[in-house]
């Protein structure tokens, strides 16, 4: 039998309500020190019990965020690089690509995107 379980019907549900309360302000830090990481990054994650972890939390978020984001800085890998090859002249020529209007969108996507 859970604690909650134990007490007075009367005081369930203050105690959810401090409980829903206390998860409420957490979410809200969180978010607060999180603001410049997609949510989507630590969505999956759980978050803190207890407010005094959620420096903790966010630090650990946070290095793995940057790391996340170097990875991206360093070098441009698959299509990204094969794109940028071919709309330097390094890589592909025009010709290679068979349908002009393929090879059209690839060069104005390029020209906007590299």
């Amino acid at each position: 039998m859970s604690a909650t379980e134990q007490l007075p019907d009367w005081a369930k549900p203050i105690v959810e309500s401090i409980r829903m309360a206390r998860e409420q302000a957490i979410r809200e830090q969180v978010s607060d020190r999180l603001k410049n990481v997609p949510a989507l990054f630590y969505k999956n994650s759980k978050l803190p019990d207890a407010i005094s972890d959620v420096d903790a939390f966010c630090a650990e978020i946070l290095t793995d965020y940057t790391a996340f984001q170097s990875t991206f800085q360093q070098e441009p890998s698959g299509i990204e690089k094969d794109i940028k090859g071919w709309a330097n002249g390094t890589l592909l020529s025009q010709d290679s690509v068979k349908d002009p209007k393929i090879a059209a969108e690839i060069e104005a996507w390029a020209k906007n995107n590299l």
